[in-house]
């Protein structure tokens, strides 16, 4: 689903928005203090994004949690990523040119950044309560917004298609994914932009590799991580992983693989990535480490999505698009007995991200 046929969806995505309309489930929703909230992106055109909400105290689910912590209300079409501030949840809403806010807490929302013009917010980043950054896919920028006021402040042109964000110290990364097949050939395609932002300026453009995608940081060792995934067009090919120093911004390692998305371990010792397989695990302490499957998928008809690392519990929380069209579903695995998954439960289609609260 990550790769579609990108000139039909860049064409027409500006045309699914969709107005919030009241939602059929009106059920009561959990409220207590700790939860994992699950981003599902749903259909592409079909304006069935939807949030899950797993409680920790009682163990249950809430789909559709959005809707019902606001009657009235809905995502809207394709929604891509998920953040947490504090106690403020940020959602990029692609085709619907939004970024939709609510408390962690008690699920309302707090308000709602809409776009005008012609807009493709992808993947968010607060710097602090005033300065929060979304790349924007249809104007190869990352817009600056007040996290607070949910007003747009300021435009920074980056590459094309640009997707993943990070940050670390007084610098902004921004992954230039060319998107596929399409802009692949395109000035900058492929690269990072390393944004000063204190003076809100590229300074750098460093090399990744074609539909780079996702980016981590490591604020243990001040390393920058990017994954590749290749161009569509080239099927045979692989993509990969990308080792950056923040301090010189130089490449420092380099690994050839299928890969699908990036998680760092709580001791940033490890890089957990999805690939065609399943999970594969990275020793970041040994300098030729050689990638290790860590947990194999059993089902060949099944397509794990999205991972996450749980830091109350040290588990990986993996999210299962099954075939793309129905249900999805989160599988736990215990990080330190990965042998089979020690939970599952059912969440909307397509779960691409997962974050985690517990209220101080």
């Amino acid at each position: 689903m990550k790769n579609h046929i990108y000139i039909i969806l860049v064409v027409l995505l500006a045309g699914c928005v969709r107005e919030p309309v009241q939602p059929p489930d009106n059920s009561p929703v959990t409220q207590s203090p700790n939860a994992a909230y699950i981003l599902c992106e749903g259909l592409w055109g079909m304006d069935n994004s939807s949030l899950s909400r797993y409680d920790f105290e009682n163990g249950t689910v809430v789909n559709s949690f959005f809707e019902k912590a606001n009657p009235g209300y809905r995502l809207g079409d394709l929604a891509n990523n998920i953040v947490l501030y504090g106690d403020t949840v940020y959602i990029a809403v692609t085709s619907a040119m939004t970024i939709e806010t609510f408390r962690a807490s008690t699920g309302k929302s707090v308000g709602r950044l809409k776009f005008d013009g012609r807009h493709a917010p992808r993947r968010i980043c607060i710097i602090n309560d005033t300065i929060g950054f979304v790349s924007d896919l249809y104007s190869n920028s990352v817009i600056e917004f007040n996290p607070k006021t949910l007003v747009k402040t300021d435009e920074i042109k980056v590459g094309p298609a640009p997707e993943g964000l990070a940050t670390l110290s007084n610098y902004l990364f921004v992954a230039n994914s060319g998107y596929g097949d399409y802009l692949a050939d395109a000035p900058k395609a492929g690269t990072v932009s390393v944004i000063d932002i204190r003076t809100k300026q590229v300074i750098k453009e460093i090399y990744s590799g074609p539909n780079t995608i996702d980016l981590v940081v490591n604020s243990k060792t001040n390393k920058l991580y990017s994954a590749y995934r290749n161009l569509p067009s080239k099927k045979d090919s692989l993509g990969g992983i990308v080792e950056f120093d923040i301090f010189t911004l130089q490449e420092t390692r380099r690994w050839l693989t299928n890969v699908y998305g990036l998680a760092l371990s709580l001791t940033g010792d490890s890089l957990f990535f999805l690939d065609k397989n399943g999970v594969s695990i990275i020793n970041l302490r040994q300098p030729n480490f050689v990638l290790t499957q860590f947990i194999l998928n059993q089902n060949d008809k099944e397509f794990w999505y999205s991972l996450a690392v749980n830091p109350a519990d040290n588990t990986l929380w993996l999210g299962n698009a099954r075939n793309y069209q129905i249900n999805g579903e989160i599988l736990i695995f215990d990080i330190s007995n990965p042998v089979s998954a020690s939970k599952r439960f059912t969440v909307g289609i397509n779960p691409n991200s997962i974050i985690f609260f517990k209220k101080n």
